[in-house]
């Protein structure tokens, strides 16, 4: 178990390269990484306070200021800048903390705010200069499913979410709305399936949604 960073640098590189560098490696099973290009590898597991929070890595971004984000089930949030691990978990009694340990999903926008999809807990907003979350859920928000399977940030100032069984919800940064997609059994279907694996924004601006048909 662990993370598994492969580095292209010897002692002395930067850490801005070096998480350039995992950002362009090949990700294996959630927690190993390996860039065909070296083969020297660099391994972080759980074992105590500075250190990765948990050994099951499900989601990875690396931010436009060069640190590496981790989300791991039911482990919470790491940010990682090179040399030390920041920890964001779950906290029963503060409104203002990550709101469910389970991070399924990362993705950062224009303004370079961390937005986080949480498996049971909806959707929230980091804003890692404040450290202040703002969290979208079914309860607060006509967002349609808290189970939140994959976000990507669009150029055209839209979070992408998809969710684990209600289709796909758009939400408009502008005016922090949601515009939510769903199959329709009778009709013309918007989606193959509502239970969506993954979505993706292309060069072009073409959203690609992966989901359990296709």
């Amino acid at each position: 178990g662990g993370l598994i960073l492969e580095l292209a640098e010897q002692d002395g590189a930067k850490v801005s390269k070096e998480l350039e560098d995992v950002a362009s490696a090949l990700m294996m099973g959630g927690e190993e990484f390996e860039n065909p290009a070296t083969g020297e590898k660099r391994t972080y597991t759980h074992s105590g306070g500075q250190s990765i929070t948990g050994d099951i890595v499900v989601s990875l971004l690396q931010a436009s200021d060069g640190k590496l984000w981790i989300g791991t089930y039911r482990d919470g949030l790491d940010c990682f800048d090179g040399t030390n691990f920041k920890h964001y978990r779950y906290q029963p009694n503060n409104p203002n903390s990550l709101a469910n340990n389970n991070v399924w999903s990362l993705a950062e926008d224009a303004d370079g705010n961390i937005w986080i999809g949480t498996l049971g807990s909806g959707l929230q907003c980091l804003d890692p200069k404040t450290n202040r979350f703002t969290t979208y859920n079914t309860k607060n928000s006509s967002l349609h499913s808290d189970y939140i399977a994959s976000i990507c940030y669009s150029k055209k100032g839209v979070i992408v979410v998809g969710t684990a069984s209600e289709g796909v919800s758009l939400m408009d940064l502008k005016n922090e709305t949601f515009h939510n997609l769903q199959h329709e059994a009778m009709g013309s279907a918007m989606l193959s399936n509502q239970n969506v694996n993954h979505v993706y924004e292309d060069a072009r601006g073409s959203i690609w949604i992966a989901t359990r048909d296709g």
